[in-house]
């Protein structure tokens, strides 16, 4: 991929431990996820709160899950898209489903390790590689469930994408990827 932007080289997984998260701040979002999980189901909607997670703002994203009307596969809609994954990326895609991303890697990696997090009803693990100007970056995800006020079904997920700090950040509207 030398000479093109995106994102590459994905590898996921469901969090069987801690320490497969390397980032202080996705273990940190991981920690407060397992703190806020009740012993019987998982945590609601408030979970991502602004003010608990304010460590992260900029870095969140927050995803409706979308259950097709017959048989189909679910999408994931972007409900909020942190300011600093926009810097980052360039453009802001709150309101569009994730299998429609401009980044083809994304659009087609992106709804497999949501779906395996609601599949698993389990915090899912993400690393992959940020194509920039001929360089490269290393990324860090994280997906966490959360249940309707039911308290049964799967309907948001939240999620953090750390990036290093010296990945460039372009002006918003950029036509890269």
């Amino acid at each position: 991929m030398a000479g093109a932007d995106g994102i590459t080289d994905f590898v996921y997984g469901v969090v069987d431990a801690p320490d497969q998260l390397q980032h202080p701040l996705i273990r940190r979002l991981h920690d407060d996820w397992l703190a806020a999980t009740p012993p019987e189901g998982l945590p609601g909607h408030g979970f991502a709160d602004p003010l608990r997670l304010s460590y992260l703002l900029g870095l969140l994203v927050v995803m409706d899950v979308v259950r097709p009307e017959n048989a189909g596969d679910l999408r994931f809609r972007y409900r909020l898209v942190g300011t600093d994954v926009v810097a980052r990326r360039r453009r802001d895609v709150t309101g569009d489903f994730m299998d429609q991303h401009f980044d083809p890697g994304v659009a087609s990696t992106g709804p497999l390790v949501c779906g395996l997090a609601v599949e698993q009803r389990r915090p899912v693990y993400l690393t992959a590689m940020r194509h920039m100007f001929e360089k490269h970056y290393p990324l860090e995800y994280i997906v966490l469930p959360l249940v309707d006020a039911g308290g049964k079904i799967i309907d948001r997920l939240v999620a953090a994408q750390i990036y290093p700090p010296e990945t460039p950040r372009l002006p918003y509207g950029s036509a890269s990827v």
